[in-house]
């Protein structure tokens, strides 16, 4: 059943890699004046880094797009009629400038319009689905970890010939790129070896390339999808309201952006 008049139904991600895929994304862009925006960096300091990968959803739909395509979308990035809907936006907003691209029009951030509903709420995204749309959403770890013998999720550690254990933006971009795989196939047919087992083979190896890279196209597009769904719901009448009152206390709030 539909909650607040959504459907629960996720789209399929669209991970966006031709010259096609281009042309028909900035086609149905240019027939909305909404979109949701999410990135993944290299890493969370604001003055300098910057754009690994990036995420869109319109509503109906949710694409995975890589940093060399943030070029492509200049002018939709510069609309300043453009409505933006993300979770803590403005992070998001330093990472696209930090890669050349600056976001205009009016932003609105899921967890601002969080606080200004209920200030007592746990703000995350993640917390916030939950409690809309009763969904369970994957944490990072639930993603992107390995299993113990136990069963349970657990960090990577420090393998040998690294400085130091993996950031979160290194796994992610491991992951993407295969080389997470190639070195998992690796030790895996070195351990196949050790117990005289027949080894993985090429096939097994791409295989694995292509789980991998399709859980960070599902994993970073959920975000933008759910942020858009999120923005939806809290652009009621009831949030309207919330922020009426507000506006006329002694403090003020913005739950918005301004494009200058």
């Amino acid at each position: 059943m539909p909650r607040h008049g959504l459907s629960l139904d996720h789209p399929p991600p669209t991970h966006v890699r031709t010259e096609a895929q281009i042309r028909d994304l900035l086609n149905l862009l240019g027939q909305v004046d909404t979109a949701a925006i999410d990135t993944e960096t290299t890493g969370l300091k604001i003055s300098r880094d910057y754009v690994i990968f990036w995420s869109l959803s319109t509503g109906r739909d949710r694409y995975f797009l890589t940093h060399d395509q943030l070029p492509r979308f200049a002018r939709v990035f510069g609309d300043p009629d453009r409505t933006w809907f993300g979770t803590n936006t403005k992070y998001d907003f330093h990472m696209l400038a930090n890669s050349g691209q600056v976001l205009t029009g009016d932003m609105f951030d899921t967890l601002v319009m969080d606080r200004l509903v209920d200030s007592g709420r746990l703000l995350g995204l993640k917390e916030s689905i939950e409690r809309e749309f009763d969904e369970k959403v994957p944490t990072f770890g639930e993603t992107f970890y390995p299993r113990d013998k136990k069963g349970k999720f657990k960090k990577p550690g420090k393998r040998k010939g690294m400085e130091h254990a993996p950031t979160m933006q290194e796994i992610i971009t491991s992951t993407y790129d295969g080389s997470r795989a190639q070195a998992e196939w690796e030790e895996e047919n070195k351990a196949r070896e050790k117990q005289k087992k027949p080894p993985l083979t090429l096939d097994d190896l791409e295989a694995k390339k292509t789980e991998y890279q399709q859980n960070v196209v599902e994993y970073a597009t959920l975000d933008a999808w759910d942020a858009y769904r999120l923005a939806r719901v809290e652009r009621t009448s009831t949030f309207l309201g919330s922020v009426s009152r507000a506006l006329r206390s002694s403090s003020m709030v913005f739950w918005s952006i301004p494009s200058t």
